[in-house]
């Protein structure tokens, strides 16, 4: 029988708590369990557990280091230690990442960072057909897509089907067009899409469930057209270490630009996430490992936490802002 989401968390909690104990000699004083792992804390050290969603592990473990002013953090990792270790890497602070093994750890190392997928040819033959509707072609670990203002309304799907462009902002939408529309071609369909959907993604626009996806990518769509609004001569769309699992979770924007000549990578986001810084300076290890990081967040999202974790980047980074209402302006 499954357990519950409570069960998982003390469960979790309980696993951390003898981890600790047996490999690390420390008696953790408090400890938070979650769905997806646990963190707890004693005598100026902080340790995590990551059972689960690596990716959004390291964050929350400066996050909770910071809290309580610690000196050390261990991070057990039952999977994606190597992702972890990664991503701890370019970070001043005193980490040790842990493979569990049963019972006992071994120390990770960090994962290498992997060649970039290219999609197949047949893929990118659809990206004149994507242009041509009104879209913009993006493409990212391998897939090809059509975005109106960073809002993601078509997909070049490669199966035994074959090729084919299929349309409409989420799965349903999609099978919805192809029930509906068998006979038009995917371009003409693709055209009224962008059709409705572009009203509802320029500044001013009333709130509406095309506004409030994607805004982080909405975001980057303006900076790429307005790089000078954070100091860039010219910025371009570019994939993040991850692919995304879906529309409906926020995570940041990734591009590459130029300022006076210098390269640098720039993450965008909108939102106090604890993962954006450690996934920014993994963002730059993929694309341009000896360029600048700009991050850059609305305003009120640049909180002390991030501005923080920001300063404390080893190869540097920088914090920048856009008005809280730059989909207004």
């Amino acid at each position: 029988m499954a357990l519950d989401p409570g069960q998982r968390s003390r469960l979790h909690s309980a696993k951390l708590v003898f981890l600790a104990r047996a490999n690390l000699g420390l008696e953790l004083d408090d400890t938070i369990g979650s769905d997806t792992g646990a963190v707890g804390y004693c005598d100026g050290h902080v340790v995590a557990l990551v059972e689960s969603r690596p990716d959004r592990a390291v964050g929350r473990a400066f996050g909770v280091a910071r809290k309580h002013g610690a000196s050390q953090i261990d991070i057990l990792c039952q999977q994606g230690a190597g992702l972890v270790a990664r991503r701890c890497g370019p970070f001043e602070a005193p980490t040790s990442v842990w493979q569990i093994d049963g019972t006992s750890l071994s120390e990770a190392e960090a994962e290498p960072v992997g060649d970039p997928v290219p999609p197949p040819d047949v893929a990118l033959a659809f990206v004149p057909s994507i242009e041509a509707a009104g879209a913009t072609a993006v493409v990212e670990h391998g897939v090809v897509v059509g975005e109106v203002r960073g809002l993601e309304v078509a997909r070049v799907v490669v199966d035994e089907g074959g090729p084919r462009l299929l349309v409409g902002v989420s799965t349903d939408d999609r099978i919805m067009n192809e029930l509906i529309h068998p006979e038009q071609p995917a371009q003409s369909v693709l055209a009224q899409v962008v059709e409705a959907v572009a009203p509802h993604r320029t500044r001013g626009a009333d709130p509406h469930p095309f506004n409030r996806l994607s805004r982080e990518r909405w975001l980057r769509s303006m900076l790429i057209d307005e790089p000078s609004l954070v100091g860039f001569d010219w910025l371009a769309a570019a994939p993040p270490p991850a692919a995304r699992v879906n529309l409906s979770d926020p995570a940041p924007a990734v591009a590459l630009g130029a300022r006076g000549g210098a390269e640098a990578v720039v993450v965008i986001s909108c939102g106090v996430d604890l993962e954006l810084v450690p996934f920014a300076a993994d963002a730059r290890l993929h694309l341009a490992p000896s360029g600048g990081l700009v991050i850059v967040v609305p305003e009120r999202d640049a909180v002390g936490f991030t501005r923080g974790l920001v300063g404390s980047v080893r190869d540097g980074a920088e914090l920048a802002t856009v008005p809280n209402d730059w989909f207004g302006l």
